[in-house]
């Protein structure tokens, strides 16, 4: 930019006055301008009046704008004294200029963030670097000049007469007559919007930066924010004619300059789109802004076959390419712009064979969609690539399969192989229904396609289901004793709830008794979908019986049934083998008038004695005759019991003790009897009594010599009995024998002279 007289900074004649709205637009446009220069090196300008403290961003705006080097300078300053350093600096870089004048502004204003002396000194700047064009007043020439473009308008200051915003707008139509506006037309009452029309075209079609609003220069006209802001205007009318020259030259391309970038050059993979980028560049060794350059693109595989090429220009001096290699190889690729190779041509492209992407594969079939219990399930694995393209003829892959069965079960897996269609197939046989998830990976571990896969099996429908079936029966309840085998009926029941008749026997009784040992049982089927299932305890106290329902496919495992395992508690009892009897009424020489007594001790199958009762003992005695004679029973608690019985008869006498039906120890026992004295039957066949004489005065007489008289007859039939007799033993003393041979009763009568003696009669019964 030409240089003119010398420009002095006075900051009492800057247009900022006292108006607080005026220092603010002007800040803000400095700000902007500052920042146009400042951007070049990827740096901004927040606060006008503090960011220039430290020196830095000042140094790099005077190098910006004088296109010189300031010199070497503090680029951290922390102190105070390294930023007045590089404000020094700064300051004299300035003064080397001969037509810029610094007064009343020095290092320390800037460093401290005098507002008004930085506004003035940037101005200087603007008035240097931009705005003067001569060697006359630079407000002059730029107020001539836009009346020159716009004379209608009669501007005369850069202040009120902007405000319509109608001369913002008309000016940038006089500049740049693109048609972009229709004036006067477009305007309207409102001169923000007036202005808009003008900052809008600068900006969108001149590249003139918004170095202030539409509403600064309307409502708050400042003159020096304004005059920057026009000033681009002029600006951009200068460098027209060499900004059209140059942009000519920029839309010529030029093959030796032409590049061309990308994957597709560089490499790929057979079935895997790729691409590349032709790069129309000039003489300047730019990119060309502009499209329709006449790109001859030839790709050719390992066999000189053609490979097609699609091409889409963006009209912006880039070209896309894009092809697909469908074999493995060296192939070229030969560009060429109008019959030149551009530079790089031709391209040797190293193509890979297929490369499988596991995430991609394609896994069906049965074995990963659902499947039958006991039915080997297929799956299949198509190969891949990354973009999910099937490979007919994949390298060898390694897959493995793994099966998450119900009950952690072990399931038989008959690993991938490939086919002949380059498909992989694997299957696995499922010995249970319900859920399975069926993992597909990698030999490291890398997931299939959807793996892992959730497949539902489906049970088999005659078959028993082990929580449907159940058990019932005395060998499943408590209080039964060790003596006999324990019995209960195993109910084969489905899915449905109903009774299935199995033509096998897939259930199982496991016993175990209190000790830990296990107990021999056995099941079987009674063909009507019940099962019998018997176990002989051994011990008393609490069992453990378990049943289950063997899998139909792998008997090794089994599940319960309903309510299994069920704790039965066994009583202890006497057995009849060891149990025995002892006592008089099992020995030879018992009387048939005695009562025939013995004792039952209770003793279980290990020859223990029992230590308490209730043991169903039964006994009976069968006499010479064949009678049977009860036996009395009396339960003692304590594991014996007490045994009584009454013999009829002398003779041989078989003694029966049984404990449930069976004889016990030794038993029956043979038990000689001898008759004996019963007092019942013994009788008094002769009587007497002895007569006392007695004289009148009761005392009795010492001599015999008197005719007693004794008459005794049976009271019932009236009859004497015979053989009366009355024997005189001379002392005064009679005594009287007789016998009676018949029961009954008798009167007695003793006379003495046909008178009854005192106390006669008296009776006498037999």
């Amino acid at each position: 930019m030409a240089q003119s007289r010398e420009q002095t900074i006075d900051p009492m004649s800057l247009a900022i006055g006292n108006d607080k709205k005026w220092v603010e637009v002007q800040q803000k446009t400095f700000t902007r301008w500052c920042n146009i220069y400042l951007s070049e090196r990827l740096m901004e300008l927040k606060d006008i009046t503090s960011d220039f403290g430290d020196g830095i961003l000042f140094i790099n705006l005077l190098e910006e704008l004088s296109g010189k080097k300031v010199g070497k300078y503090n680029k951290k300053p922390k102190i105070r004294a390294q930023k007045l350093e590089n404000q020094l600096l700064a300051f004299k870089f300035l003064k080397s200029f001969d037509n810029i004048k610094l007064v009343s502004v020095g290092p320390e204003d800037i460093a401290d963030g005098n507002q008004k002396l930085i506004l003035g000194l940037i101005w200087t700047l603007i008035l240097r670097f931009q705005i003067n064009s001569g060697g006359g007043s630079a407000k002059s020439d730029l107020l001539e000049w836009v009346r020159s473009k716009i004379p209608e308008y009669d501007i005369n200051n850069f202040t009120n007469d902007w405000q319509s915003g109608r001369a913002i707008s008309a000016l940038a139509e006089a500049v740049e007559p693109s048609g972009f506006l229709n004036l006067p037309e477009q305007f309207s009452d409102d001169a923000v919007q007036n202005a808009e029309l003008g900052f809008n075209k600068a900006e969108t079609e001149m590249e003139i930066p918004r170095l202030l609003d539409a509403e600064d220069m309307v409502h708050n006209p400042d003159e020096h924010s304004n005059m920057t802001y026009i000033s681009l205007f002029r600006e951009y009318e200068k460098k027209r004619a060499e900004r059209l020259s140059a942009e000519q030259m920029e839309r010529i391309a030029e093959a030796s300059k032409c590049i061309a970038y990308g994957p597709g050059l560089e490499g790929g993979e057979c079935l895997i789109p790729t691409g590349f980028t032709i790069e129309a560049r000039n003489k300047f060794d730019r990119r060309c802004p502009c499209g329709g350059f006449p790109f001859k693109v030839v790709m050719k595989d390992p066999s000189g076959k053609a490979v097609l090429v699609e091409s889409v220009d963006e009209e912006n001096g880039l070209v896309q390419c894009s092809y697909e290699p469908l074999v493995r190889g060296v192939h070229t690729v030969g560009i060429t712009l109008e019959g030149k190779h551009i530079s790089g041509s031709v391209y040797n492209v190293m193509i890979d064979a297929e490369v499988v992407d596991p995430t991609q594969c394609r896994v069906y079939g049965p074995g990963v969609e659902g499947g039958e219990q006991g039915v080997k399930a297929p799956f299949f694995i198509e190969c891949c690539n990354r973009l999910g393209k099937k490979i007919d003829s994949p390298g060898d892959v390694s897959f493995k399969v793994a099966v998450d069965a119900p009950f952690e079960r072990i399931v038989q897996i008959e690993p991938p192989l490939k086919t002949e269609t380059g498909v992989y197939k694997a299957s696995y046989r499922p010995t249970d229904p319900g859920l399975h998830k069926v993992h597909v990976t990698t030999a490291d571990e890398v997931s299939v396609g959807a793996s892992p896969f959730d497949v539902n099996i489906s049970g088999i429908e005659w078959g028993a289901d082990a929580l449907q079936c159940y058990a019932e029966g005395p060998g499943l309840e408590s209080g039964n004793s060790v003596i006999h085998p324990a019995t209960y009926t195993i109910h084969a029941i489905g899915k449905n709830g109903e009774h299935v008749v199995l033509k096998n026997n897939p259930f199982d009784s496991l016993v175990t008794d209190p000790e830990g040992k296990t107990i021999d049982a056995s099941t079987q089927n009674n063909g009507d979908g019940t099962f019998t299932a018997t176990y002989q305890p051994d011990i008393p106290g609490e069992h453990k019986v378990s049943t289950v329902l063997r899998h139909p496919f792998v008997p090794l495992y089994f599940d319960y049934i309903k309510d299994s395992p069920a704790m039965v508690t066994f009583i202890a009892a006497a057995h009849s083998g060891e149990s025995y009897a002892y006592g008089p009424g099992l020995t030879d020489g018992l009387r048939d008038t005695e009562r025939g007594t013995f004792t039952i001790q209770a003793v279980d199958k290990h020859g223990a004695p029992m230590a308490q009762g209730g043991d169903d003992f039964a006994a009976k005695v069968v006499d010479p005759q064949g009678n049977e004679i009860p036996v009395e029973i009396v339960d003692q608690g304590d594991g014996t019991y007490a045994a009584a019985y009454e013999p009829n008869d002398p003779g041989k006498h078989v003694v029966h003790v049984e404990l449930r039906g069976e004889p016990i120890k030794d038993a029956p026992f043979s038990v000689s009897i001898r008759a004996g004295t019963c007092p019942r039957s013994c009788v008094v066949e002769n009587y007497s009594f002895v007569i006392q004489a007695k004289d009148k005065r009761g005392e009795n007489r010492d001599e015999g010599g008197d005719n007693f008289e004794v008459v005794i007859s049976h009271e019932s039939s009236g009859e004497s009995v015979p053989g009366v007799s009355v024997t005189d033993n001379g002392d005064g003393s009679y005594t009287c024998n007789y016998q009676l041979k018949e029961t009954g009763k008798y009167i007695v009568s003793v006379l003495f002279d046909g008178e009854n003696a005192a106390g006669s009669p008296f009776s006498v019964v037999r």
